[in-house]
């Protein structure tokens, strides 16, 4: 029999709180000398150095760790600026800032038009090719490796690609691989046709207006001027020399 008292549970009986504590006191050694047979230690004093010997460590490591936040060392600059971390820049850093600035002020409009959509482009290229690849309102059969040129304001689109898009239902597929989400190009393929006569370059030249007129809206008096000249270097020269 046993009674509770101020939450503790008191035997009458001494030899069986004897036994009890007996018990205990084997089921506790029975633990120890597995989990000392685990970690390969028999010798208790052996286990007590390994214990002291972690916790040393431990204590150097956090002194230093203090150290080196109260004190950091010139080194760690150094390191800060050699380090392949991204840091961030701005464009009022840069040495030309000052001429760049006037020759916006002063520049033209449309050069300021420009330069307005081409910073919204480099937002995320690509994004920005898928949403014309799906709009119902771009030219339509347009190369997709051209409409790239476009949008990041490369003056190298290929009228010999955009003229063998003339000819296919669909555009040729562009050349490029993917590495995880980037995206790498792996280079043109070689157009089907090529330009050769003054019509095949107005053919092409017209789809390429279209294009670059989608994107850039206020670009087509300069793009219908640039054509009246060539068209005018055409007419000055005999087919031979096209």
């Amino acid at each position: 029999m046993s009674e509770r008292r101020s939450g503790q549970i008191l035997c009458e009986d001494p030899r069986r709180s004897s036994s009890l504590a007996s018990s205990v006191i084997r089921r506790g050694e029975i633990v120890k000398d597995g989990l000392q047979r685990r970690s390969g230690i028999t010798n208790p004093t052996q286990h007590h150095g390994h214990i002291n010997k972690l916790i040393s460590r431990i204590s150097r490591e956090s002194q230093k760790s203090r150290k080196h936040s109260v004190n950091p060392s010139d080194d760690d600059d150094d390191l800060d600026r050699s380090s392949n971390k991204k840091q961030r820049i701005f464009e009022s850093e840069m040495p030309w800032f000052t001429r760049e600035e006037d020759a916006r002020h002063n520049g033209n409009k449309d050069c300021k038009e420009s330069c307005r959509i081409l910073h919204l482009f480099t937002r995320d290229f690509k994004v920005v090719k898928q949403w014309i690849q799906t709009s119902r309102t771009a030219p339509l059969g347009f190369p997709v490796s051209e409409w790239d040129n476009i949008i990041r304001g490369q003056a190298s689109v290929s009228l010999d690609a955009v003229f063998s898009s003339l000819h296919h239902i669909s555009a040729p597929k562009e050349n490029i691989g993917c590495v995880g989400v980037t995206e790498i190009s792996l280079g043109r393929t070689e157009p089907a046709k090529k330009v050769q006569t003054s019509s095949e370059w107005t053919s092409a030249w017209n789809a390429t207006i279209k294009a670059i007129k989608f994107a850039f809206p206020h670009r087509e008096p300069e793009l219908r001027e640039y054509t009246e000249y060539i068209e005018g270097q055409f007419s000055a020269k005999i087919t031979s020399v096209h």
